[in-house]
This record gives structure tokens, C-alpha cells and sequence, in this order.
């Protein structure tokens, strides 16, 4: 193939430079049947959850920075 024919086959936007586009895999497929879960289970679940975020913290506390100039005392 000339570089002009290259030139040519790269602005027509076909898909087809280069050869035919490689099959992409099938998506997974959703479980067949789930259990559905009971009202008294899902408070229980929910209340678990609230439980664990009401603790949970984020990294840590930020530490006070150190006073290294010392031309002034410390105010007490």
C-alpha cells in the first residue's frame, strides 16, 4: 500500500484500517434467581451499617505544629 493510499484509507472512518476490530468478550450474565431478603433482615442489616459509619473516622487527628522559632515566651 503507497503512503497515499494509507492517506486515503485513514480519513475514511470506516473501522476498517488495520483490519477488522478484535470481538469483545460478552458481558457476565446476572445470577438466575436471588433470594430476596426479609424486612426484619433488612433493619437488621441497615442498622448494622449505621453502626459502622457512625464510628468510622478518616484518618488522623492533625497533630499541633511544633514551635521551632522561640524569640517570644510562650503565652501561657
Amino acid at each position: 500500500m503507497t503512503a497515499y493510499e494509507q492517506l486515503l484509507a485513514e480519513t475514511v472512518p470506516d473501522g476498517t484500517f488495520g483490519g477488522p476490530r478484535p470481538q469483545t468478550p460478552e458481558p457476565p450474565k446476572p445470577p438466575v434467581h436471588v433470594e430476596p431478603t426479609s424486612p426484619e433482615d433488612q433493619a437488621r442489616h441497615r442498622a448494622e451499617l449505621a453502626a459502622a459509619i457512625a464510628t468510622h473516622r478518616v484518618g488522623q487527628p492533625k497533630p499541633q505544629p511544633r514551635r521551632h522559632l522561640r524569640a517570644l515566651p510562650n503565652a501561657a
